[in-house]
């Protein structure tokens, strides 16, 4: 492979769950002019919902679709021959939210990087998936998975006004964890909301 073929590639990585807006969200990405510049850009499409993107409305004609229905696809020998064959300078890719993150990240070619993650939730569709998915929200770092959780807190305490509704936030860092206590009081517009529970901090009411 070449010098050329191994030069820095950015990734800019969607994410969330079907019909979530994510499609939307990148074809008006894609038709502004400051971030389509000209860049040759592969669009990796790993799950096809209602809506379809408009390539006769993007900014510059310089994209490359390709659409990933299997995960058995996301390799590195794979995604890197998709790259070339549109000789891309970098990538975006709308990411199946019923896929595992890691696996993706695990196939990307080692000079993918990615620069950009962004999670994309439809409210009114979200406590929907919540509902049938509650245990659980996989997305990459950075995306709002602490956000989500206070909105899903903050939603129970709503439903539940009788109630506690005691809450145990676990973290395997202590800047997390001071992180998250923030982000949650300013979702529940309490700055007295939460106490830390690590190292020398124990909260006065168990």
């Amino acid at each position: 492979m070449s010098n050329r073929n191994l030069k820095e590639v950015p990734v800019y990585l969607f994410c969330g769950f079907l019909d979530g807006g994510k499609t939307r969200f990148i074809q008006e990405t894609l038709e502004d002019r400051k971030f389509n510049a000209g860049e040759r850009t592969l669009l990796l499409v790993c799950e096809e919902g209602e809506e379809e993107y408009d390539p006769s409305r993007f900014a510059r004609k310089n994209v490359f679709e390709t659409v990933l229905d299997d995960p058995a696809d996301l390799t590195p020998e794979k995604l890197e021959q998709l790259r070339i064959d549109c000789d891309a300078e970098r990538v975006i890719i709308e990411y199946n939210g019923m896929w595992m993150v890691q696996d993706l990240f695990m196939a990307m070619p080692d000079h993918w990087l990615v620069y950009q993650t962004l999670l994309i939730a439809d409210a009114t569709t979200f406590l929907v998936y919540n509902a049938n998915m509650r245990n659980l929200v996989v997305a990459a770092t950075g995306t709002g998975k602490t956000v989500i959780s206070a909105l899903d807190y903050k939603s129970f305490r709503k439903r539940h006004p009788d109630k506690p509704c005691r809450l145990l936030f676990v973290a395997h860092r202590e800047e997390i964890l001071r992180q998250s206590l923030y982000t949650f009081r300013a979702v529940l517009k309490d700055a007295n909301f939460g106490e830390l529970f690590v190292g020398n901090y124990k909260p006065e009411n168990m």
